[in-house]
């Protein structure tokens, strides 16, 4: 699949199932006010994978494909007490 970009991600949720949100139907996943601010969080991690300055701190190799994905390093497990 390769790296996606902060227009592709966002777009990516809109393509998602039915969300709720304290049981009420969420018709604009990508502009409630409570899951915006997560996305917009989670988006910095593909502008920072799309931008050569720093594309170093946010992709690593996939461990199984060795395809370069986004690295999210408060939610990947460490291997070894190094940083990358």
């Amino acid at each position: 699949m390769g790296l996606r970009s902060v227009k592709e991600y966002v777009k990516s949720l809109r393509d998602e199932g039915e969300v709720y949100v304290y049981g009420e139907k969420v018709n604009g996943v990508t502009t409630h006010p409570m899951l915006k601010v997560c996305i917009d969080t989670a988006a910095v991690d593909y502008e920072i994978a799309g931008n050569p300055q720093y594309r170093d701190l946010a992709v690593v190799n996939h461990p199984k494909t060795g395809e370069p994905i986004t690295w999210r390093r408060f939610s990947t497990s460490p291997k070894n007490g190094n940083l990358p």
